[in-house]
């Protein structure tokens, strides 16, 4: 027989160890481990030593409760004081628009009005001016007011010259002038429109004229816009 199935022929008669052989099927024999010693043979942990190991445990999870707590509490306050800064500086930013808005719009508004300002007093005055005609012709007899408010403006009140419309000389003849100074003249004028006058004395004459008159009022209108706008810019 040669080498070779020697060595084959013990192998297979080979039996391992732990393994039964035999007309049973083969199993594992089972092993058993034992936990390892740390301690030296014949050394038990006294009472002391397990309280002592507790209480170091239980003070390192307190330990470590209070940190993780410390450090919760740290994170959330700076959060909200971050947020909080990241809000007021926000809200800032939308008051400044705010108020820089309003402050073009109060420009524009200012603007608006310097340059309209003379077309709005022309245009008050042109329909202040219609009104006044339309109720002197509806009321032609107001052209007695206003010869007698001419005639308390005179400091000479002899040789009076009155110059009035022919419309207006037409109805002053009719109207009572008792109380008008002695020896006036009416004089019937062409260029002295209805509801004005021109009243000549020996000293000079006052020009009630509804055109004299109408300058003297747009002008009083135009130095009260004045004084409301030197107010409203102190």
């Amino acid at each position: 027989m040669s080498l070779f199935k020697e060595f084959q022929v013990e192998a297979e008669n080979y039996n391992f160890p732990g393994l039964d052989v035999g007309d049973r099927p083969p199993r594992i024999t089972e092993f058993y481990f034992q936990p390892l010693a740390f301690q030296e043979p014949g050394m038990e942990p006294t009472p002391e030593m397990i309280e002592e190991a507790q209480g170091i445990i239980g003070e390192a999870k307190k330990r470590s409760q209070h940190i993780e707590r410390q450090a919760y509490e740290e994170g959330f306050l700076q959060g909200q004081k971050d947020g909080q800064e990241v809000g007021e500086r926000s809200l800032e930013q939308q008051i400044q628009q705010f108020q820089d808005l309003v402050n073009a719009l109060a420009r524009e508004k200012e603007e608006l009005y310097r340059l309209r300002e003379k077309e709005l007093v022309e245009l008050v005055l042109l329909i202040s001016r219609k009104i006044v005609v339309r109720e002197l012709k509806l009321q032609p007899e107001a052209i007695q007011e206003i010869v007698a408010a001419g005639f308390k403006l005179l400091a000479d009140t002899e040789n009076i010259k009155l110059h009035i419309s022919p419309k207006d000389h037409e109805l002053l003849q009719q109207a009572p002038q008792d109380l008008w100074p002695p020896e006036v003249e009416m004089v019937p004028d062409g260029t002295v429109s209805p509801g004005g006058f021109l009243m000549e004395t020996g000293t000079g004459e006052i020009d009630g004229t509804f055109k004299n008159r109408w300058a003297v009022v747009a002008q009083m209108v135009q130095e009260a816009l004045k004084g409301v706008d030197g107010k409203t810019a102190s």
